[in-house]
């Protein structure tokens, strides 16, 4: 028997059992690891609020600084600081809202785009605040001061999208 062939069969018999086998392990795999896609635990775009919402730091003339450039710290870093405080106050409202339920009484728990400005003023003060602790020399960078700015951004009845931007905060060295 030539070279060949000797090596041929074996070839032949892995790749008859490779495709069935190792869907099969595939689907364990991802069983275990909860992922089963395109059946899978995490949405795909089933679809968009009509709502959302993003922040940028600015300077002391409103115009958005690289914050990643100067800092090192992403946007993405300072909105996560945000919706966790959200979710915190969401807790604390549920929380009570338990409680109140308890003693008969009815209290409603917020959405986060039902949140007052003072409080997203509060929560946008103590981010900068850190920011500021963390890269002391950055408001000097920017003019003497640094803005956290909220932008809303929203589907309109005919389908237009709107912008609305509201500065939340300043802080001045």
């Amino acid at each position: 028997m030539s070279p060949a062939l000797h090596l041929a069969r074996p070839i032949s018999r892995f790749l008859r059992w490779l495709p069935w086998k190792f869907a099969i392990c595939v689907v364990i795999a991802a069983s275990c690891i909860k992922e089963n896609y395109p059946v899978s635990h995490f949405p795909m775009y089933d679809s968009f609020e009509r709502s959302t919402f993003y922040l940028y730091v600015a300077g002391a003339d409103g115009s958005p600084i690289a914050l990643q450039t100067l800092t090192g710290t992403d946007i993405t870093e300072i909105k996560m600081m945000m919706t966790y405080r959200f979710k915190g106050e969401k807790a604390r409202q549920t929380k009570a809202a338990a409680e109140a339920k308890k003693k008969g009484e009815k209290l409603r728990v917020m959405k986060v785009d039902e949140f007052p400005l003072e409080l997203k003023q509060r929560f946008g003060r103590e981010i900068l605040d850190w920011l500021v602790q963390h890269h002391p020399a950055l408001p000097g960078k920017c003019g003497g001061a640094l803005k956290l700015m909220w932008v809303d951004l929203f589907v309109k009845d005919d389908g237009k999208l709107e912008r609305k931007v509201t500065e939340l905060t300043e802080v001045r060295p």
